[in-house]
């Protein structure tokens, strides 16, 4: 099966590449930046797809205390990446 791509989705698809890259390179050596609060996540993303990636295990929730109200924080690479293979995935759908 052959895939042909134009220029314009070409130079994407390397930017989105090299935009994650960065996000896991600092996830790496800076784990605390990577942090987004589930508040900021279903800001930047929206509620229903956060917790749908949850729910589909391509993102893992981060729970910093035990008590049922304490915050919930996401690796920024994990969310990124996600919504990355969300769109391309529609795309090659349609």
């Amino acid at each position: 099966m052959n895939i042909i791509i134009d220029s314009y989705e070409f130079k994407k698809l390397l930017r989105e590449a090299a935009e994650l890259g960065v996000a896991n390179y600092i996830k790496t050596m800076q784990p605390k930046s990577d942090s987004v609060s589930q508040r900021e996540a279903f800001r930047l993303y929206g509620e229903s797809r956060v917790r749908g990636w949850l729910h589909d295990k391509m993102v893992t929730a981060i729970k910093t205390g035990h008590s049922d109200n304490s915050r919930i924080w996401y690796s920024r690479a994990e969310l990124m990446a996600a919504d990355t293979a969300e769109r391309y995935m529609l795309q090659v759908g349609e």
